[in-house]
């Protein structure tokens, strides 16, 4: 209707009057119903008082949502669960921000980074970095807004906060910490700015009162042509080339991919996660494979709370452990001494006693024919549903009596 109702009729008005076209590109976004799929209409009250939602959960909150939904192709439902989350990522910006900063305030920011210094972790970041530079500013010219909030969200809540400011903290409190500094401070800059079209007024806050705190001619970077003392008037980021390492990503993928598993299997055997593990051994026959994970032993113990790492050969033959495997690599984590084996098969059992008797509850009404007659497929379908999840829960903490 847009495009027949204001395009066509603009187009022709201006050919018609001024003897030019007003616009080469007409942007088309999706359609923004209610929760249950109905057109928002004040006549008919189905409406929203954004006014009410920016109240709520943050102007940012609901800016970044509109981006990553208004070029699906389709209509998107209204979802103030979807705000929530977007709420939630300012939060998560605010918090990792505000912390960098309390660990820039002795920070010289003509310090460089040195890329002959830079450890894997390092040369990860920085080019993932380069990447989201580089597909965020094309997903802009490409009105991909879809594209560039999903990888902004991916880079600042996962690679960031999750993996590289965990890693960087310990090493904050040692001789890198000038060397650390620098990567936090660009890469800082270089996020807020990209992120700055989605979010402006957090990114504007965290980089005006600051970043420009800690450097004033900030605003002069990336040839800019005239001092910024607001983001918004700030130059567009570029990154380096050199930063650019897919050899760093893959090698740190597989780090990465490690890590995960030890997380697993303390979270399967139920360790606290701020409980310290002794040791746990990763083992491989692959030599180039064992100096990778020996050389970066600092990023499970950072990552996994492992106190020490066992790089070598052949799987150790252990009564007593929690095993997995990442890749080509066989991952186990001694339980001697990291939770009470006895109390842990005690609360396994009455879990899985728990388990069997409700099972028993609902197959006994799945297995009367009146019930299965007489109630709504959807009572029976959702009944049936819940044996399949008790079947699947049943299994898993019956392997992890197994283990145990």
């Amino acid at each position: 209707d847009i495009l027949k109702l204001w395009v066509a009729r603009m187009n022709f008005s201006s050919h018609y009057f001024l003897d030019t076209i007003p616009f080469e590109q007409v942007l088309v976004h999706a359609t923004i119903l209610t929760h249950d799929g109905k057109r928002m209409s004040k006549s008919k009250g189905t409406g929203i008082d954004p006014l009410e939602m920016a109240q709520q959960y943050g102007v940012d909150a609901c800016r970044f949502w509109l981006s990553e939904v208004s070029m699906s192709g389709q209509s998107v439902r209204f979802s103030e669960e979807k705000l929530q989350n977007g709420q939630h990522f300012v939060t998560k910006i605010w918090n990792a921000c505000r912390f960098m900063l309390m660990n820039l305030e002795d920070f010289d920011p003509s310090t460089p980074i040195q890329m002959e210094q830079t450890t894997l972790v390092d040369q990860w970041i920085l080019s993932r970095l380069h990447t989201l530079q580089e597909t965020v500013s094309q997903s802009l010219v490409d009105f991909s807004f879809t594209q560039a909030t999903k990888q902004l969200y991916t880079f600042i809540w996962n690679d960031f906060c999750d993996w590289y400011l965990e890693m960087a903290k310990p090493r904050l409190q040692g001789d890198e910490r000038s060397h650390v500094q620098a990567i936090l401070f660009t890469c800082m800059d270089t996020m807020l700015r990209l992120l700055h079209p989605f979010m402006p007024f957090v990114s504007e806050e965290l980089w005006s009162e600051g970043l420009r705190k800690i450097d004033p001619d900030l605003g002069t970077r990336f040839g800019a042509k005239t001092p910024a003392e607001h983001l918004t008037m700030a130059a567009w980021p570029t990154v380096p080339e050199n930063f650019a390492n897919a050899d760093a990503e893959a090698q740190m993928e597989t780090l990465m991919d490690a890590v995960r598993v030890l997380r697993n299997l303390r979270a399967e055997i139920g360790v606290p996660a701020n409980k310290w593990a002794d040791e746990a051994y990763l083992s491989t026959d692959d030599t180039a494979l064992q100096t990778l994970l020996s050389d970066n032993t600092l990023v499970f113990e950072a990552l996994a709370k492992i106190k020490t790492i066992h790089v070598q050969a052949e799987s150790p033959a252990l009564e007593q452990a929690a095993n997995g495997v990442s890749q080509s690599i066989q991952v186990t984590l001694p339980l001697a001494g990291l939770i009470d084996l006895d109390k842990e098969r005690e609360r396994l059992q009455r879990e899985i006693a728990k388990l069997e008797k409700d099972m028993q509850g609902l197959n006994q009404r799945l297995n009367n024919p009146k019930f299965v007659e007489r109630a709504p497929q959807n009572v029976v379908e959702e009944a049936q549903a819940q044996v399949q999840e008790l079947t699947f829960q049943k299994e898993t903490l019956e392997q992890r009596l197994k283990a145990l």
